[in-house]
């Protein structure tokens, strides 16, 4: 996807400018909209179907959301991005408020993976919008990009924790949730329509798949950076999916105490991206760092496979630890990859950005096979080996330091 440049949005916005922290407003609601749900979504499908099945519409909605990836420049061609933007909202408003009233696998599966294909899209649609305000000085792109990823994080870590506070009472059942959630996209379709409806589009190149792989296979730190964000999306891919599943039915902890576990976890992101951006900037540069949160993550993931019968408290760190891992890995690749990026480099842009729903897609079918033929409990030291290559592809990155 093509970056927009500053100057045109300030044009296209004279009358209605919306400032950066205005935009990272809308981020803000959005992720909370999000991350009321994305933690409790597979153990909500487990009411109505086994791990397989749910592995199998995680696979399917992945499908979806990268044909739509691919086809998105031509649909903003035709609409606009300030158009698709409104219509993929009234879509998830609607994908979650079905979620809520389902009472088969059948309703259920189909508003699910429209729901999940809407998510991605929205934040492509946003993308769009902010790529111009964030990381377009390279000096200060490590520190832009830190404070985006650290305000995502602040919000994502602190759904799972409402969430859980909803369902210590008793009289709060799960399919509630799904319409709380709703309520956090009425201030993102406002701040949208207030402050973009006069948004002008430029032109979209349309993604070419032979393009994308010739830029694959003949810009060296390209590939590298790509399947580094391929390797950390499917840690999250797993972690979403199986992670949950596996604290609320294989360890026993409540719904409300996974609320907790993920709450403590992902205040890494909100601790550690802002100043890593800075560090990543000022002083060491992101390859040191990307090869650290590589072992990290290889390491405190494997911990999962031995607390069956830990306490809380231990919980509590090991999922800390695997997201300060993940921090300096998702931080220092951002602000590597968008210091090297041009506006005018599209197909390295969507390979970037393809990363989340291939790596969804591929997560969901090695995680379903995998557990026909391992423990639930392995499933966690598979994914620490999976993280190993990643430190490899670091250490073939040129550094900007």
């Amino acid at each position: 996807m093509p970056r927009i440049s500053a100057d045109l949005i300030r044009i296209a916005m004279r009358k209605k400018h919306p400032s950066l922290t205005m935009i990272y407003t809308a981020l803000v609601f959005l992720s909370l909209h999000w991350a009321v749900v994305i933690y409790i979504n597979s153990s909500y499908l487990g009411v109505f179907a086994n791990q397989t099945i749910i592995s199998a519409l995680y696979f399917i909605g992945s499908l979806f959301s990268l044909l739509f990836f691919f086809f998105a420049p031509h649909i903003l061609q035709k609409i606009g991005n300030y158009k698709l933007t409104i219509l993929c909202t009234f879509l998830e408003f609607i994908a979650v408020v079905g979620m809520g009233f389902s009472t088969n696998i059948y309703s259920a599966s189909f508003f699910f993976i429209l729901h999940f294909v809407q998510m991605p899209l929205l934040l492509f649609c946003l993308d769009v919008f902010i790529e111009a305000l964030i990381g377009t000085k390279e000096k200060e792109t490590g520190a832009k990009r830190g404070l985006y990823l650290s305000l995502l994080s602040l919000a994502t870590a602190f759904g799972p924790l409402f969430t859980g506070h909803l369902l210590l009472k008793e009289s709060v059942e799960l399919s509630f949730v799904y319409f709380i959630s709703t309520l956090f996209l009425l201030p993102f379709l406002y701040i949208i329509i207030r402050y973009f409806k006069q948004f002008r589009d430029t032109t979209y190149t349309r993604l070419s798949l032979k393009s994308m792989l010739k830029t694959f296979r003949k810009k060296k730190d390209v590939r590298s950076i790509v399947l580094i964000s391929f390797h950390l999306q499917l840690f999250f891919t797993w972690m979403v999916i199986y992670a949950p599943l596996y604290l609320a039915h294989e360890v026993g902890f409540t719904l409300s105490e996974v609320g907790l576990i993920f709450f403590v976890g992902l205040m890494a992101y909100v601790l550690s991206e802002y100043p890593i951006g800075i560090i990543a900037d000022k002083y060491i540069g992101e390859k040191e760092m990307m090869a650290c949160g590589f072992v990290l993550l290889a390491i405190t993931t494997s911990w999962y496979a031995f607390l069956l019968s830990a306490p809380i408290g231990f919980w509590m760190c090991a999922v800390f630890a695997t997201r300060v891992g993940a921090s300096l890995v998702e931080a220092t690749s951002e602000s590597y990859f968008f210091k090297h990026a041009q506006s005018n480099d599209t197909d390295a842009i969507a390979l970037f950005r393809a990363t989340r729903p291939l790596s969804s897609l591929i997560g969901a079918v090695l995680g379903g096979i995998a557990l026909l033929y391992i423990e639930f409990n392995l499933l966690f030291i598979l994914l620490a080996f999976l993280m190993i290559p990643g430190l490899f592809l670091t250490l073939t990155l040129k550094d900007t330091k």
